[in-house]
């Protein structure tokens, strides 16, 4: 029950992490105004700073790192129950 709780709050705090509204708020301004004037979006695209690609890599590395974060939970866990399988195994 610890190691639940544990993987909620986990999991609480890197969902926060991951949640960046004033980057979806950018996205939405952006396809917002490509509807509007198709013409002007290669200019927003070119007006796309060293920080914004900064942020847009650390969002990715962020998603990632949780992903291989639950893997690597789910592997510890099914290694457990190998192990205590084993372990009911040999005792019987």
């Amino acid at each position: 029950e610890d190691e639940l709780l544990a993987d909620a709050l986990l999991l609480e705090d890197e969902r926060d992490e991951l949640e960046d509204p004033e980057f979806d708020i950018k996205c939405l301004l952006q396809e917002a105004e490509d509807d509007v004037d198709p013409g002007h979006s290669s200019s927003v695209k070119e007006l796309d700073t060293d920080a914004d690609k900064l942020k847009k890599k650390t969002a990715e590395d962020r998603t990632q790192a949780f992903h291989l974060r639950q893997n690597l939970s789910a592997l510890d866990k099914m290694h457990e129950e190998q192990e205590l399988f084993t372990e009911k195994m040999s005792v019987s």
